[in-house]
């Protein structure tokens, strides 16, 4: 038995076989024993001053809540062996020591045990400089470490080395989150080491510090600091944040995701994942970063927010052809240093699926060489496969530039299954010199060819359909003509390729030099020196020539062949007329059933018997007529 405070000072009260101190025959003997033991303690400080009280087996210490618990234990502190470590016994050293924390309703909630600790029970802690071990009475939390102090006035815990603790899966609200992996068996949950470690049981507040490292089954982080909330009361980790030179690794849908940042917020009750300071992430051969990122694992989304971007390689596009061509597409060698590149105000990654919001901006880029472009409000990429390209829409001031050809809508649906862009709300193309619209545009990306339908305009250069100026023209004018004049061509539909266009449906060209009218027409354009232009008109044509010198030519006919052809010494401008060609003058009107109209030598040819209506006398100047009937 240990005499003096050590067993009985007013600061504890002592735990005897479950009998507590405050019965009135507990009382009785208490007394008896404080005079026995005080004069024992008195002999013993008499004849050996220096001497240390001789150590107590299996003490305990019990302190209790104020009233109206005053009954129930708040504190027992127990252990093997204890030293008193000053006369007055106030410290005290216990072997094999246990601390344990009661709830007012009499459960057990926390128990922290070391080989050896100082009890100071004036000052209410339990303190050691060697190994310890703390614990929830569910053992679903546990921590150990070395060197700590415990105090329990404000239920503290410091521990100043090697920290680790393990978080088993029940604590992290299993049923609402996945950020570990439940198993039958067991798992271990989460663990967290460190160099030091602070928590208060009152506050449900505990610090990690220096060298912190988080690992789960798929989960592995790193920071100079981490804080968790871990109130006593619910008994279920809610929050975790790291901060300063946070580095995160997970892993989502089979995927690996390496996060880095300043600062990780971690919601464990609504799984949600928060990374600011400079925060960017990778995964795989794709990258991005923002202002802030959320990951909520549980429903397997990732988002950016702020200053968004990503980056990937220009492969997960291949063949789609919606930015134009890469140079590994038409070289045939790999496109590894060939990315495209989306910035946005924010996106959202899901399964297979990425939605970006506001001044949405994708460029094509070959290192520092940027190709297509594109630019929305909105724009939703699914993915399929190894995260290839499946669909994509741009929705709200569509702008998409392929190399020298622009489309502008409100709304562009990519398909790569066909490789079909297709434009809605008031679309819009353009190729150089070249434009059209209509009520809808759908490019077949692939064989550089679009489709224009409904209410269908094009706008190109004069010169891409021929010229109607006859051979005399001066060369001065057909150069002017060819740069500067610009023909209108309306429809209902066209098909339009690099040098050729098919217009269907009430068709009509506007020309600087002509105008024709038709129900279907066939252009090929002379886009390239030397120059070869043609037309096919087909039901129900008439065209209109306008020639400075001779006036104006009518012309009407069922098909209508127009060549047009110049190169360095020759030119060529020929119309081919059949199916009841009528072709009137200011002179008169021809009629055949073939008409050829040669416009670069102001001549009509025809075969078999023709019709003239009211010719004057022929003017060498002006239209020449066959000199020989057949």
């Amino acid at each position: 038995m240990v005499v003096g405070r050590l067993l009985f000072g007013r600061e504890s009260n002592l735990v005897f076989g479950g009998c507590c101190a405050h019965s009135p025959k507990v009382h009785r003997f208490l007394r008896e024993m404080r005079a026995a033991a005080l004069l024992v303690f008195l002999a013993a400080a008499l004849v050996c001053p220096s001497q240390q009280v001789v150590q107590g087996t299996n003490p305990k210490f019990a302190e209790y809540y104020a009233p109206p618990h005053d009954t129930q234990i708040e504190w027992l502190v127990e252990g093997a062996r204890a030293e008193p470590q000053d006369r007055e016994g106030k410290r005290i050293l216990i072997y094999e020591g246990k601390c344990q924390k009661y709830a007012e309703t009499g459960l057990l909630e926390l128990v922290v045990e070391a080989p050896q600790c100082l009890y100071d029970r004036l000052e209410h802690s339990l303190s050691s400089s060697g190994p310890m071990r703390v614990r929830t009475a569910d053992a679903k939390f546990s921590l150990e470490g070395e060197g700590f102090a415990w105090m329990q006035t404000n239920s503290t815990l410091y521990i100043s080395n090697r920290v680790h603790t393990i978080i088993h899966p029940e604590m992290l609200s299993a049923s609402r989150t996945n950020l570990v992996q439940r198993s039958t068996n067991g798992g271990e949950g989460i663990t967290v080491d460190s160099a030091k470690f602070t928590y208060s049981s009152d506050t449900g507040i505990g610090r990690y510090e220096e060298q912190v490292r988080v690992t789960g089954t798929n989960l592995m982080m790193t920071s100079s600091l981490l804080t968790f909330l871990l109130p006593k009361a619910e008994k279920q980790l809610e929050r975790i944040t790291s901060e300063t030179n946070v580095v995160m690794e997970y892993e989502l849908d089979g995927q690996q995701i390496h996060a880095v940042g300043e600062k990780a917020d971690y919601s464990v009750p609504t799984a949600m994942a928060r990374i600011t300071g400079h925060p960017s992430w990778e995964s795989g051969d794709r990258a991005g970063h923002g202002d802030e990122l959320f990951i909520d694992r549980s429903n397997r989304v990732f988002q950016a927010n702020g200053n968004a971007y990503l980056k990937m390689p220009a492969s997960h596009f291949a063949e789609s052809g919606l930015l134009g061509h890469t140079n590994a597409q038409t070289s045939g060698k790999s496109a590894t240093n060939q990315f495209v590149e989306i910035e946005s105000s924010n996106y959202t990654i899901r399964t297979n699926l990425a939605v970006f919001q506001n001044d949405v901006r994708m460029r094509q880029r070959e290192e520092d060489k940027i190709g297509g472009t594109m630019s929305c409000a909105l724009m939703t990429v699914a993915f399929a496969g190894t995260n290839e390209l499946q669909t994509m829409l741009a929705e709200t001031n569509v702008v998409i530039n392929q190399e020298d050809k622009v489309f502008t809508s409100d709304t562009a649906l990519y398909t790569a299954t066909n490789g079909l862009l297709t434009l809605n709300g008031n679309p819009g193309w353009q190729a150089g010199l070249r434009r059209g619209k209509g009520d809808q545009i759908v490019g077949e990306l692939r064989k550089d060819q679009i489709l224009v339908e409904g209410n269908a305009y094009m706008r190109l250069p004069a010169g891409e359909l021929g010229e109607a100026l006859p051979g005399g023209a001066a060369p001065e004018q057909k150069a002017k003509a060819t740069d500067t004049g610009f023909a209108e061509v309306f429809s209902q539909r066209y098909t339009l390729q690099p040098e050729k266009v098919d217009f269907e449906g009430g068709v009509r060209i506007i020309h600087p030099q002509m105008t024709w009218t038709s129900k279907n027409l066939i252009a090929k354009l002379a886009s390239k020196e030397p120059k070869q232009a043609s037309m096919l008109a087909e039901q129900q044509v008439a065209f209109v020539f306008n020639d400075p010198k001779n006036g104006s030519i009518h012309g009407t006919c069922e098909r209508a062949v127009y060549d047009y052809s110049e190169d360095a010494s020759l030119t060529n401008s020929l119309v081919r007329l059949t199916g009841s060609p009528i072709l009137e003058t200011t002179n008169g009107t021809f009629e055949n059933k073939i008409i050829l109209f040669d416009r670069t030598q102001n001549k009509l040819m025809a075969r078999g018997n023709y019709r003239l209506h009211g010719f004057a006398p022929v003017d060498t100047n002006r239209l020449q007529m066959p000199k020989k009937l057949k």
